[in-house]
């Protein structure tokens, strides 16, 4: 369980902060009218329909909910930054000193997941890149690359595990999945040679790659025709689809198998 993480218990203790303050400071500023509807709200009221319409919004986007619970906190601790903006700007300063040092506090992850290989350069190379047999003892690869100071590769996670929970394991339908993680942090030249950006700035970060026989089969997110990255986030029964995992006779195997019988004919 993620809660009792002190990552969550000091960013609910500094939420709770507030209602102290709002009790013992001056309001009268947020009970002036509000911007947008004036006459029907205060402006605290209007803060607090935003807060809620902008937690809604993400909700459809999100790929698990705990990813909907961080966008959360962090909505609200803005919108409480700005109620104490209008309140009294000492107090507003101090809040604001302390989100910052909480902006640095990681966010919890699982590394304990039984299903999930951590796997350095070399363990990459002899485990993955070598893959190449035919028989179902022989894994088709799911590899995660990530980085701890991502947030969105650390909400993955857990979508990560549920997938190698259901599909890791003991062969199915005649094949094997086996599920690693790559940190580019420590495995820069594994995410180089996969065109991986692993700036602050990135966008491919989590990428998860289906390797096959050794080789890369398809990724996600996928590269446009003109060679940047397709946005948005892996959800779960997306990878499912795209990677083909519920399928029996997937269609990458059905082309190298295709390829063998050519090549035996000539």
């Amino acid at each position: 369980m993620w809660l009792p993480a002190p990552y969550y218990i000091a960013n609910f203790a500094l939420l709770a902060s507030y209602v102290p303050w709002r009790l013992s400071l001056p309001a009268a500023a947020l009970t002036g009218q509000a911007m947008w509807l004036e006459g029907v709200l205060t402006r605290e009221m209007e803060v607090y329909c935003v807060v809620v319409v902008l937690i809604l919004t993400r909700v459809r986007r999100s790929a698990s909910w705990e990813e909907v619970l961080r966008r959360a906190i962090t909505i609200a601790k803005f919108a409480e930054l700005a109620l104490l903006y209008m309140m009294d700007r000492r107090v507003f300063g101090a809040y604001l000193v302390l989100m910052a040092l909480l902006f640095l506090m990681p966010a919890p992850r699982r590394d304990d997941d039984p299903n999930v290989k951590p796997l350095t350069e070399l363990e990459f190379a002899s485990q993955v890149r070598k893959a190449t047999g035919d028989d179902a003892a022989t894994p088709t690869w799911l590899v995660c690359f990530t980085a701890d100071w991502c947030e969105d590769a650390n909400l993955f996670r857990p979508i990560f595990s549920r997938l190698a929970a259901k599909y890791g394991g003991a062969p199915r339908a005649g094949r094997r999945f086996a599920f690693g993680l790559v940190d580019v942090v420590y495995s820069r030249e594994v995410a180089r040679e996969f065109q991986i950006n692993d700036t602050y700035m990135t966008r491919q970060l989590p990428t998860v790659i289906l390797f096959h026989r050794g080789r890369e089969i398809r990724r996600l997110p996928a590269f446009k025709s003109d060679g940047s990255v397709v946005g948005g986030r892996i959800a779960y029964e997306d990878a499912v689809s795209y990677f083909e995992l519920d399928s029996s006779k997937p269609s990458f195997m059905r082309r190298q198998k295709g390829a063998k019988r050519t090549k035996k004919d000539a």
